[in-house]
């Protein structure tokens, strides 16, 4: 495979492992001169607007608009950190089916991800998402550790 043509996608959902993920995903970009793509998928679920008090929706729209900005503050770090091709894609959806889509479809030769998201007790009731994209990707998935050496 030609390393001028690689494509890294590090999904994002600002965690402490996902910033380290971030740092592993940029120095792999440096290593291959890849391209780095820093993806952050937004998602509310459905409970979250039934009910007698449904999440009123200038809340949802200053939500987004701190996850855009996080993830443009997330890109500006990729590149004070080294990375010289970067990018960013805002992704609405449940997580681990955008990333996987995402992945697919725009060609990415690698998915860096931590292991572990902010997720709590969402994760005993749908899953790791970092475990569905492993299973699902057409592409490697790497997922680091908290503990992973830089």
């Amino acid at each position: 495979m030609d390393p001028m043509s690689d494509k890294i996608l590090c999904p994002t959902d600002f965690s402490v492992d996902s910033e380290h993920a971030l740092r592993v995903a940029v120095r792999l970009a440096i290593e291959r001169d890849a391209e780095l793509v820093i993806a952050h998928v937004w998602h509310l679920p459905s409970f979250a607007f039934a009910g007698e008090a449904p999440i009123p929706g200038e809340v949802v729209s200053d939500m987004i608009r701190i996850s855009e900005r996080d993830l443009a503050a997330a890109a500006g770090r990729a590149t004070s950190l080294g990375a010289t091709r970067v990018s960013t894609m805002f992704l609405r959806g449940v997580p681990w089916d955008q990333i996987v889509k995402a992945a697919d479809d725009r060609a990415f030769d690698l998915v860096v991800m931590g292991r572990r998201g902010r997720s709590g007790v969402a994760r005993f009731l749908v899953g790791s998402v970092t475990e569905r994209v492993i299973r699902h990707a057409a592409c490697s998935v790497l997922a680091v550790p908290p503990d992973a050496a830089i």
